[in-house]
């Protein structure tokens, strides 16, 4: 298994409704991939970053989280 990289940790509750984890992404590039990800047949979700979900070590994270949002997608149900 591939060792989660990220110094965020994907929500559970996202992965067990069936979203995938993609990328914590800065705000504002986070309109862009919302578009590719739709345009690829994919529905999208933008949460915000919540610090429970950062590392412990991370502590710099924590001071920046509100910049970023959390991209999860799956197919489309439409």
């Amino acid at each position: 298994m591939l060792r989660h990289l990220d110094p965020i940790s994907p929500d559970p509750a996202r992965l067990a409704d069936g979203w995938e984890y993609r990328c914590t992404v800065a705000r504002g590039r986070a309109d862009e991939l919302i578009q590719v990800y739709r345009e690829a047949g994919l529905e999208v979700v933008a949460d915000p970053v919540a610090p429970e979900r950062l590392e412990e070590d991370c502590s710099g994270c924590r001071l920046a989280a509100w910049a970023f949002v959390t991209l999860y997608v799956r197919r489309d149900s439409r």
